[in-house]
């Protein structure tokens, strides 16, 4: 079955009491027909019994189809993607492991994030270029460890050879987990599951919700690792809303041609970007060194819909490309209708401190990044050209 058919049957398939689109349930408790039916409710840990418990009746549905999209056995949603990421960091504390090894270029906050849990002293957490796990690679650590991986990459596109870095991975500890951020690559893009991957882990904020209108995260896994991420949940209080659930099972709807249209836009502004003669590098997936482009041909069915670049110049030069532009919008964020772009060097929010962090890989600062939106290719290029200097 093709990905747009089977997107469509899971969708309105799956649907709860036959309805095409699911009802919202906004009730955070429900009722017992007597105080014994009550404590069994609490007990079963099945029927509907408070909401922090889980098992809202619109969050478990689209956590079963988000499930299936990542070829995983269950999923668990997050307000956010952030509270997703950090889900799993104490969801592997739980776990008894101690040890990390974190992609080298990884999300800002994500990385901040694993930095804090160091200097906190709760995990000791390595930054490390993932090409460097390979048949003789040896973890500077003894034990099963948490691997964290970003593939693409945000803002840098880099592509990580998934299999391979679990095949190393499992061959040291049979108890270490992969997990792997594919965000930038959502369904329709690749599917990680194939690849041997432990947990997969979204914003669903980005291509998953697509309308720039709801928040959320979600974490796919097995059913055996499913009760850590569960329990954080539970106890950290981290629910997403309903309303944002809801929304996110009608962006599901939608997914494979939004996806679709906007890989096949990013994969010609791409092309067009590698041969302008202002701009000095490109990062895509499907574009640049050999090697790197045959390990994403490999994983990936397309080349996503961000793209990164520099232009000539220096900042003044970014500057004025991101003040000509007049299709394209600047914002943060990604993964919505609009093409918008942005540069992650200069975002206030960015922590001038991250750059010390030990073995991270540093962002160009002049970068510009693009999410790729479903405007017209051709209306894009000519917006992009005329921006640029000739």
């Amino acid at each position: 079955m093709k990905f747009d058919t089977y997107i469509q049957r899971l969708c309105v398939g799956d649907s709860p009491g036959e309805q095409f689109t699911p009802s919202t349930h906004r009730s955070v408790v429900t009722r017992a027909r007597d105080i014994d039916a009550l404590g069994e409710k609490y007990r079963s840990g099945h029927d509907y019994f408070y909401m922090r418990f889980g098992n809202n009746p619109t969050i478990a549905h689209v956590e079963s189809l988000l499930a299936r999209l990542d070829g995983m056995e269950q999923s668990v949603m997050f307000p956010s993607g952030m509270a997703a990421i950090a889900a799993i960091a104490f969801g592997c504390l739980a776990r008894g492991m101690r040890h990390a090894v974190i992609q080298n270029q990884v999300f800002d906050q994500t990385a901040r994030l694993f930095d804090q849990l160091r200097k906190w002293g709760l995990l000791d957490a390595r930054f490390l270029d993932p090409r460097q796990i390979d048949e003789r690679w040896k973890p500077p650590f003894e034990g099963p460890m948490l691997v964290y991986l970003e593939s693409p990459s945000n803002p840098l596109l880099t592509v990580v050879d998934v299999k391979a870095v679990v095949s190393r991975v499992k061959a040291i500890d049979h108890n270490s987990l992969v997990v792997v951020d594919s965000t930038v690559g959502p369904p329709g893009v690749q599917r990680l599951a194939d690849c041997g991957a432990d947990v997969i882990v979204h914003s669903t904020t980005k291509y998953l919700g697509g309308h720039n209108d709801l928040m959320g995260g979600v974490i796919s896994t097995s059913n055996a690792l499913h009760a850590e991420f569960a329990d954080v949940r539970l106890l950290f209080g981290g629910v997403p809303s309903v309303d944002d659930a809801w929304l996110l099972s009608r962006s599901l709807k939608t997914h494979s041609l939004r996806i679709a249209r906007m890989c096949e836009t990013a994969e010609k502004l791409a092309r067009c970007l590698e041969q302008h003669p202002a701009v000095s590098d490109v990062w895509y997936p499907f574009a640049g060194d050999l090697k790197s482009v045959e390990i994403a041909r490999r994983q990936m069915a397309r080349g996503g819909a961000l793209i990164s670049f520099a232009v000539r110049g220096g900042m003044d030069a970014v500057r004025k490309f991101c003040n000509a532009v007049q299709i394209i919008e600047i914002a943060s964020s990604l993964g919505g209708t609009a093409s918008v772009i942005e540069v992650p060097g200069e975002l206030d929010w960015s922590d001038p401190k991250q750059s010390t962090i030990e073995g991270l890989r540093t962002i160009p600062g002049g970068l510009i990044r693009m999410s790729v939106g479903l405007e017209d290719a051709d209306d894009l290029i000519t917006d992009i050209n005329t921006a640029l200097p000739s």
